[in-house]
């Protein structure tokens, strides 16, 4: 589950980048496309290694000020959505290079990549919410 928190950590610092170094164009493109695969891969292989030594659900949990908890399970079914999740979400990334060539507009671009990196983000951890707070906080 360590592996999975750090793959949902690069791809948000992937999000943030672009936000960052917005004046240098092709520079904000490229490292959020390879910081977010980077990140993608990192969860895809935890999840298809978490699926081949299946034993049993893996859980972590946050108590925050003792109201609520955050919680996160990695199971068989979370895994089966992981999967698509961090398959697909690169290779979008991938296609946004070309078709988001407008320098003039970097502003405009970097935020939609860090949209994107948050959307990824959110995806996953949808996926992984074990009790309804996470889920309504993580969907957010």
């Amino acid at each position: 589950m360590d592996t999975f928190i750090l793959a949902i950590g690069v791809i948000l610092v992937a999000g943030i980048l672009p936000l960052v170094i917005s004046r240098h164009f092709n520079l904000m493109k490229a490292g959020c496309v390879l910081l977010m695969a980077l990140g993608c891969i990192i969860g895809l292989i935890d999840v298809l290694s978490f699926l081949w030594n299946s034993t049993e659900a893996t859980t972590m949990s946050w108590s925050w000020l003792h109201i609520f908890t955050l919680s996160f399970k990695l199971d068989t079914i979370s895994a089966f959505f992981l999967v698509p999740i961090f398959l697909i979400s690169p290779l979008a990334l991938l296609y946004s290079f070309h078709y988001l060539e407008k320098p003039e507009q970097s502003t405009r671009v970097a935020l939609n990549y860090f949209c994107y990196g948050l959307l990824v983000a959110s995806m996953a951890l949808v996926a992984t919410a074990n009790n309804i707070i996470t889920f309504a906080l993580a969907g957010r």
